[in-house]
């Protein structure tokens, strides 16, 4: 039976090599496929920049800037 499809949207965007080779390794270390590396690194970054700016989670300080 197949997966299900995610819902998700295509991203192409050009990344230094230096950083890249970073998150290859850290993808292929973890044993992890490249897109999972992806989103968990985004969520903790958007975590983590959302908390920095004050908020409680990620959401709250999304919120505010859709208000925008």
């Amino acid at each position: 039976m197949p997966r299900a499809k995610k819902d998700g949207r295509r991203i192409n965007y050009f990344i230094e090599r230096d950083v890249f080779e970073e998150f290859e390794l850290f993808a292929i270390s973890q044993r992890y496929p490249m897109t999972t590396a992806i989103e968990i690194l985004l969520e903790k970054g958007l975590e983590a920049e959302a908390k920095e700016r004050g908020f409680q989670c990620k959401e709250e300080w999304l919120e505010r800037l859709r208000e925008k």
